[in-house]
């Protein structure tokens, strides 16, 4: 439990630019999209492959038939977490989230490798 406090203490600001992009990403996707806003784009077909594949239907895209023009990566994920969640889009829009906000720290973390941690603050506000 000691390891656990000295990290965190550590690592406050790491923690404080992770937790600053995810209610961004959060706010986001509660105000703006709405937590029941339809997917759009590309997002409409990584959520029918990751359906498609929990289903047993493999990795087909209705509209184009047995085969897909996406990386797999991604609705394999989709798959696995509609799984262990319950096909709920929300699950996903979270799951992104924190992905996208663990980015942002790590960018802080590379501009203050780089150059120092003034800058990795900046560079992690810019990309937040």
């Amino acid at each position: 439990m000691n390891q656990v406090i000295e990290l965190i203490k550590k690592n406050r600001t790491f923690l404080a630019v992770f937790l600053f992009a995810f209610l961004i990403r959060l706010t986001a996707n509660i105000l703006i999209k709405g937590l029941q806003a339809p997917l759009m784009n590309d997002a409409v077909a990584y959520d029918e492959l990751g359906r498609n594949l929990l289903n047993g239907k493999g990795y087909i895209l209705s509209d184009i038939g047995h085969t897909a023009c996406r990386m797999p990566f991604l609705p394999i994920l989709i798959a696995i977490l509609y799984k262990i969640f319950g096909a709920y889009e929300l699950v996903i829009r979270l799951f992104i989230s924190l992905i996208d906000s663990l980015l942002a720290a790590s960018i802080f973390l590379l501009g203050s490798n780089i150059y120092n941690k003034r800058a990795g603050i900046f560079a992690a506000l810019l990309y937040a």
